[in-house]
């Protein structure tokens, strides 16, 4: 007996487990009618992908294009925003820097008041009368005291008109900047309104210019066009005289025979200028008409004596065609009859042999299981 549990080798197993993968890949290949049947169009799918690249790599360009133009957008935005950054930082540093300099705390109208060493500042109010050696904070003003009443009105008063006098010089500087503006302002309408004027009026002038060519060229054209028209007019009269005077100088009303002669033989004759034939030459005509008569007679006499001929033949040659014919179908006749009397034989014999076949040769039919094992394999 043969020892048919060995375990196979690995290597085997996985060679025909491949094998059989493959062979099972191949089967529903080959197997799948839609696929076998109809086929794939290399060329049109390569064609497709061809233009697919084509239109993808224009779609890439396109696109790569835009983005370019987008990336340098976004830097020139970049740049134009930190320029603007850079002059807002710019101007509020010189803001800054002006205010620093020329707009300090001291310089206002009330530092005075808003000043925080005000007391430290501040003299002894009694400076002549004191003591040098009394301090600041020795007792000098007393309440119900207004030393520097006076002084101080006349300085608020001094400093209350200097306020009016700065508003009105501030008030006469805007309305004479007011005035000034208004000033250039007309002065500029009056410059457009001017230069306005005079491209109007270098336009009317272009106009009439271009209307006054205008017209000297259609004068022109007209003047042209009527001495043309005046010398076609001219040609065509001195045309139809020379013509008329060829007419009936000519050939044609002196009926010259000679001018109906053609250059292609004496015995051809140019149509349109040929005036009859002479008396010769008609009587020429009578004389070959009158042979051409006869010689037609003797023709149609042949001719009669030939068509006799052929209808003799043609009668003799349609019996014999009868009786061939006769003849034929009988010898149709008797095959016909043979014919049916060996199909009769063979049918006969046909269906005996049929016979034959169904009860004694054809005992084993096949059934479905022999039908099954076809298209198992794709070998």
């Amino acid at each position: 007996m043969y020892k048919l549990d060995i375990p196979l080798d690995k290597k085997e197993a996985e060679a025909i487990k491949r094998r059989q993968k493959n062979e099972d890949d191949r089967k529903e290949r080959i197997f799948n009618a839609r696929t076998r049947i109809i086929g794939v169009d290399r060329a049109a799918l390569e064609c497709q992908v061809t233009e697919r690249n084509n239109a993808e790599a224009v779609d890439a360009a396109r696109d790569s294009a835009y983005s370019r133009d987008m990336i340098r957008n976004d830097k020139l935005g970049v740049l134009l925003q930190e320029r603007q950054d850079k002059d807002a930082r710019n101007l509020h540093k010189k803001l800054n820097e002006f205010r620093s300099q020329y707009q300090t705390p001291d310089s206002r109208r009330e530092w005075d008041l808003n000043n925080p060493e005000f007391l430290k500042i501040q003299k002894p109010t009694r400076e002549s009368d004191c003591d040098k050696n009394l301090g600041i904070s020795s007792a000098q003003v007393f309440e119900g005291e207004d030393l520097s009443g006076k002084e101080r009105l006349t300085a608020q008063q001094n400093q209350r008109s200097e306020w009016a006098q700065a508003q009105k010089e501030e008030r006469n500087r805007a309305e004479q900047q007011l005035r000034y503006s208004d000033y250039l302002y007309e002065m500029k309408q009056n410059q457009l309104d001017q230069k306005a004027m005079e491209l109007q009026a270098s336009e009317q002038a272009a106009r009439r210019a271009v209307e006054e060519a205008t017209k000297d060229f259609n004068l022109r054209q007209a003047n042209e066009r009527e001495q043309r028209e005046k010398e076609e007019k001219e040609a065509e009269l001195q045309d139809n005289l020379c013509e008329m005077k060829n007419n009936v100088f000519g050939d044609l009303l002196t009926e010259n025979p000679d001018v109906a002669r053609s250059a292609f033989g004496s015995h051809r004759v140019i149509t349109d200028r040929w005036k009859g034939m002479n008396e010769g030459q008609i009587n020429d005509i009578r004389k070959i008409q009158a042979e051409q008569v006869d010689l037609n007679s003797k023709m149609r006499a042949e001719e009669k004596r030939i068509n006799d001929l052929w209808d003799k033949n043609r009668i003799e040659m349609a019996k014999k065609g009868t009786l061939l014919e006769r003849a034929e179908k009988r010898e149709r006749r008797d095959i016909q009859k043979r014919l049916v009397e060996e199909n009769k034989r063979m049918a006969k014999e046909q269906a005996s042999r049929l016979n034959h076949l169904d009860q004694e040769v054809y005992q084993n039919r096949p059934s479905e299981d022999y039908f099954a094992q076809f298209n198992t394999t794709s070998r």
